[in-house]
């Protein structure tokens, strides 16, 4: 069978071929608006590149037309600039993840206790371990903060959890020292004689004591470091329980001398 009217076919064929190559040149426009690293931070920043310079053009990331807002409102002029802000997304979005990764290694890291004695409270077993971590994602999170596309929301949010992981840390190191002196001086203080002989600081070791036994408790309802950094006034009664032992330990001191 002969072909029919081939130069119609390879007419329409061209024609077919400009629209596509027309359109083509649209794509990295189209792109970076389908770009799901942007955020409505990155929006706002591509609306005022774009808005103040196309009388009545709204944009609105979820309404894009190609052939209203691109096409027809020319929009191609202005790729450049709208391809570097989702540049800068993707980057943004890539320390977001990173940090999200941080909240969730911190939040499913766990304190590991051991029983103390006669099993009635614990001290901490991973103290180590538990510094060596939150050093590890501190110094993530300050690797991240020193990063160029660190910016507006994301680094506010970098830098508070940065606060929270040295406030972890600090309290850990409390809780460590009271740790250390509670245990070195409970043999003596569990003794009855050692009340009459010294009652002021039989009075004050009772308070760390009791203190220690009940945060215990709470760690072992909720062994994670972030969730126990994050009770209200933990750090301050620590300090203040290590400020009791210390006046202890001198008066005992002074006492054996």
């Amino acid at each position: 069978m002969e072909e029919e009217f081939p130069e119609t076919s390879e007419v329409a064929a061209k024609v077919r071929k400009e629209h596509l190559d027309n359109f083509a040149k649209y794509l990295p426009m189209i792109r970076c608006f389908l770009e799901e690293s942007i955020t409505p931070e990155d929006w706002d920043e591509i609306k005022n590149v774009i808005e103040p310079n196309v009388p009545g053009l709204v944009l609105e990331k979820d309404e894009i037309v190609v052939k209203d807002h691109i096409i027809e409102s020319n929009l191609l002029e202005y790729c450049g600039e709208v391809e570097d802000i989702t540049m800068r997304a993707e980057k943004k979005y890539g320390l977001r993840k990173k940090l999200i990764e941080y909240k969730k290694e911190m939040r499913d890291f766990p304190i590991l206790l051991k029983p103390y004695k006669d099993g009635v409270t614990y001290i901490l077993k991973n103290f180590d371990d538990v510094m060596t971590k939150l050093d590890d994602v501190i110094v993530g999170t300050q690797t991240m903060l020193g990063s160029s596309y660190m910016k507006g929301i994301l680094k506010s949010e970098c830098q508070t959890y940065e606060k929270k992981l040295n406030d972890a840390s600090e309290l850990m190191e409390a809780m460590m020292k009271t740790q250390r002196d509670w245990m070195y001086l409970e043999p003596i203080f569990s003794s009855g004689d050692i009340g009459q002989t010294m009652p002021v600081e039989y009075k004050k070791f009772m308070e760390v004591d009791t203190h220690w036994r009940k945060t215990m408790e709470l760690v072992n309802e909720t062994p994670e470091v972030m969730y126990i950094s994050e009770q209200d006034g933990l750090r301050a009664q620590f300090d203040a329980q290590n400020k009791n032992l210390s006046d202890i330990q001198k008066a005992l001191s002074a006492f054996l001398e």
